[in-house]
């Protein structure tokens, strides 16, 4: 099977399908008017609430009089927004982890059990407007999809902040403003999460996109855990592992 941006790999397809209907809208108002908004997913889900992941930029630097929110489709019709609160933000590795309380009717997306690898079918999903068909804040009731492939580059290594290594998973998935946060998926899970806000176009006039890599969020994960239990050596703990401790 030859797969391409416009015949992506149909699992990664049925993947990305499903997983639209557990990807939110990050929106946070501003007291001066102004809107910040990205897309996030969930990670965690417990019985009192659901632990989502986004990109840091698209919260900015939040005060105490910013109202968070996040918005998801209800089915079989509508959407409902709710209250949520950050919990850690790592704006150098662009990673927020947000509480969503009494959110528990989305599922977790699963991580992928292994990095993605060069040419890989990829699903990118997030909310946009495309062509700024709309002024001022606009949604669609479920995110868009953006198919794609690994591009030669990679996994890519960026820098360490506070011992956290920041990797970069090279794609050629248009990924459009409102995104940054939604997840990548192949046919095994979650392969990263969307870190670009639009798109690049380099000198053979392809385009690139990138997403950060489930190692680098797992890093944030635990940078977290550790923040609130110093005693805590998660330095061997796996991706389950951590966010079976996620509340």
């Amino acid at each position: 099977m030859r797969l391409s941006k416009t015949n992506p790999h149909p699992v990664a397809q049925f993947r990305a399908m499903v997983a639209r209907r557990n990807v939110l809208a990050v929106i946070l108002f501003r007291p001066s008017g102004e809107v910040m908004s990205g897309s996030g997913f969930v990670i965690r889900r417990t019985e009192e609430a659901s632990i989502v992941v986004t990109s840091s930029h698209t919260l900015g630097i939040v005060s105490d009089e910013d109202v968070l929110r996040v918005r998801y489709p209800t089915f079989p019709t509508g959407v409902e927004e709710v209250a949520a609160t950050i919990l850690h933000q790592d704006p150098l590795l662009d990673v927020a982890i947000l509480r969503v309380p009494g959110l528990t009717r989305l599922f977790p997306l699963r991580f992928a059990p292994q990095d993605t690898t060069v040419g890989e079918s990829v699903v990118a999903v997030g909310y946009c407007d495309p062509d700024d068909l709309l002024d001022g804040l606009a949604f669609t009731r479920l995110p868009a999809i953006s198919p794609g492939l690994v591009r030669p580059e990679g996994i890519i290594y960026v820098d360490t902040y506070d011992d956290v290594d920041l990797y970069y998973v090279m794609l050629n998935c248009i990924c459009l403003p409102g995104m940054s946060g939604g997840p990548v998926l192949s046919r095994y899970g979650v392969v990263g999460m969307v870190d670009s806000g639009g798109l690049v176009v380099d000198d053979v006039n392809d385009v690139y996109a990138k997403a950060i890599d489930p190692d680098t969020i797992l890093g944030v994960l635990k940078a977290y855990l550790t923040s609130t239990d110093p005693a805590l050596d998660l330095s061997q703990s796996t991706m389950e592992e951590v966010l079976q401790m996620m509340a």
